[in-house]
């Protein structure tokens, strides 16, 4: 167990960000860029949804070459957060196929509250321009 409390830095950041704002924005980039990959049929949304108060750091979807759309991205100036690159070592990937396949194919957009719609539309088109589309 992580014992250690919060840095001084994210304290001071914390105390400052209006946590209000932060769910709002970041709710609103979520709906609107699941909204612009509504027609991107290779790309499965993890969640089409966000329960009630949920806060998301991204916007997780399931790409069948998460790599190479990461890599895209990238060129473009557009972070992303791979999910699970690296199993556990111990993890028994014959048992547990689903961790396996996840940690293959899912990758974080950002949606992060300093980013506005235009930012949204910025990474969408990004998406649809990748190679072999």
């Amino acid at each position: 167990m992580y014992r250690r409390g919060m840095s001084c830095l994210s304290r001071f950041v914390f105390r400052r960000a209006l946590e209000g704002e932060v769910v709002a924005r970041r709710r609103a980039n979520y709906a609107a860029l699941l909204a612009r990959l509504a027609d991107e049929g290779d790309l499965d949304v993890v969640h089409d949804r966000l329960g009630e108060g949920v806060c998301p750091l991204f916007l997780p979807v399931i790409a069948p070459d998460r790599d190479g759309l990461e890599g895209h991205l990238r060129r473009r100036g557009i972070g992303t957060f791979v999910f699970g690159r690296d199993l556990h070592r111990t993890l028994d990937r014959d048992e547990y196929p689903d961790a396996t396949y996840l940690s293959r194919h899912v990758l974080g957009l950002p949606i992060h509250q300093d980013l506005d719609e235009k930012d949204m539309e910025f990474i969408a088109e990004a998406i649809k321009e990748r190679p072999g589309d």
